[in-house]
């Protein structure tokens, strides 16, 4: 424990810079205008909407099929990382990944209670490679803030358990891939989808 009160103060000293940059930003003019706009506009019904056009898709049925596969298409764009790269040198390109599967499993469940019950299983697939793709990540933001830090023993001892702890995610990393890309994943979604 002592040889991480360095460390910690270290951590801490930062926070405390980042969360007074943070409330500075959310504390000038512009944003303090900003948000009694902003409350209004989220409560009075209608301000805003475009008008609607014949011919012009504007249900749920017509338009969540085409929202959510815009979105399934944008993680499957990264199935070059899902085969080959995983090296630790591209986990910045799988958080990217990451925060893909993050906004199709929101928009998921989001849309979850319109969608057939086979949307359970295509999330828990999403909630399992973000977990990994989360874990990734934060070991190796772990290994960039201990990067300056030598010469403590606790510290080195840390650090290699992140870097095996990497390893053993790269490793996890491809059977969820499959999943996801698989036939069962993708006819769950269509069955899901089918009842719009």
């Amino acid at each position: 424990d002592a040889d991480l009160t360095g460390l910690i103060a270290e951590w801490q000293e930062r926070q405390t810079a980042v969360d007074a940059s943070l409330q500075q930003y959310v504390g000038r003019k512009k944003w303090l205008k900003f948000w009694p706009v902003y409350a209004e506009f989220t409560a009075t019904a209608g301000q805003g909407a475009l008008p609607h056009l014949p011919l012009t898709p504007y249900k749920a049925g017509h338009l969540i099929p085409g929202l959510l596969y815009a979105r399934v298409a944008g993680v499957r764009a990264f199935d070059d990382y899902g085969r080959s790269n995983l090296t630790a040198a591209n986990i910045p390109q799988l958080h990217q990944l990451r925060i893909q599967c993050k906004e199709l499993r929101y928009a998921f469940e989001f849309f979850a209670p319109l969608l057939g019950p086979e949307i359970e299983p295509v999330i828990a697939v999403l909630e399992q490679l973000q977990d990994n793709l989360g874990a990734l990540n934060d070991a190796r933001v772990a290994l960039e803030l201990l990067g300056n830090m030598a010469g403590i023993n606790t510290v080195a001892h840390y650090r290699q358990l992140k870097q095996t702890e990497i390893e053993h995610l790269l490793a996890a990393f491809p059977p969820l891939w499959k999943t996801l890309n698989g036939s069962d994943w993708r006819r769950n979604l269509a069955l899901a989808l089918a009842v719009l």
